[in-house]
């Protein structure tokens, strides 16, 4: 994602309040700086907490089946429950028509390395009511969520007819 696409977002997103830098403070939207850290600040939310509920509102708009990834056994999958309640996923993403993976960093190549940078051991495609047990409060905004999700949906679209793989 480019810093422009980030403020896009931003600006779709209609909530300017929504963004803290990694010390709780609110990020000033006229420093000169603003565009990068608000690119590092989207891609840290959807990548390290709110990425199923980006995963969850691309699929509503687009249909494009969940993947999930977990850093337990898959045979323990269906069962595990953390000690909050909690599933116990890594990272979870779209299944792009092409085969690959989309999350807000882009589309990847469904390998072995691409879950190993979130600890996953596996991934497996979810049924969007899975999601609704596997993380506690958003960090994102809905409207945040909302116009990340609207702008992948957008940016990966594929044209009527087009060949996907």
């Amino acid at each position: 994602m480019s810093e422009t696409e980030a403020r896009a977002i931003l600006v779709r997103a209609g909530d300017f309040t929504c963004f803290r830098d990694r010390t709780g403070q609110y990020m000033d939207i006229y420093a000169a700086d603003f565009d990068v850290r608000l690119r590092a600040q989207i891609e840290r939310i959807f990548t390290c907490g709110d990425c199923h509920h980006l995963a969850r509102a691309v699929h509503e708009l687009t249909g494009w089946p969940l993947v999930a990834g977990s850093f337990i056994g898959i045979e323990e999958f269906d069962v595990a429950v953390s000690v909050d309640g909690r599933r116990p996923a890594g990272h979870a993403a779209v299944r792009h028509p092409s085969g690959k993976l989309l999350d807000i960093e882009g589309l990847h190549e469904d390998t072995e390395a691409f879950w190993q940078q979130y600890e996953c051991d596996f991934s497996i495609d979810v049924a969007p009511d899975d999601f609704d047990c596997w993380h506690g409060p958003l960090e994102a905004t809905p409207g945040l969520i909302r116009a990340a999700a609207a702008h992948l949906a957008a940016a990966f679209a594929v044209p009527v007819g087009a060949a996907t793989t």
